[in-house]
């Protein structure tokens, strides 16, 4: 059974049981924030997380942007850049979360990126487990 602790305003966080009844058959859930992944990303292949905007939408909804430079092109000295909008949100952190989400996924795609994620084998490995076993049933 996975456990995940859900903060008022916050993404999901790591629910850490300092050994006060936890089984090893739990499973701890921990979200990595998008914006410093975005930027390590960004940075690696030399693009710049230049800054985000946000604005509300309706009275307690907020929406945001993150905007991405460019590198400049041969013989030009005009900097250019991209905006990524995120969906919509009741705070501002997730709704700069969201266009972080989507930078990053836009990105990865475009230029062909696939994130090193230490979890990668075990969710692999989860679904083979969960396959074989609907097969068996």
């Amino acid at each position: 059974m996975a456990k995940q602790v859900r903060k008022k305003g916050k993404h999901p966080a790591l629910n850490f049981n300092h050994g006060s009844g936890s089984t090893s058959d739990e499973n701890l859930i921990v979200y990595i924030p998008r914006g410093p992944m975005l930027e390590t990303v960004s940075e690696t292949i030399g693009l710049k997380v230049q800054g985000y905007t946000c604005w509300y939408v309706h009275e307690g909804i907020i929406q945001a942007s993150v905007i991405i430079g460019l590198p400049r092109q041969k013989d030009s000295f005009r900097e250019s850049s991209i905006t990524y909008e995120g969906e919509a949100a009741n705070t501002k952190d997730e709704a700069m979360e969201k266009s972080a989400q989507v930078a990053l996924k836009c990105i990865c795609a475009n230029y062909n990126i696939s994130i090193n994620d230490h979890n990668y084998y075990a969710l692999e490995v989860t679904k083979e487990r969960s396959f074989t076993t609907r097969e068996k049933a």
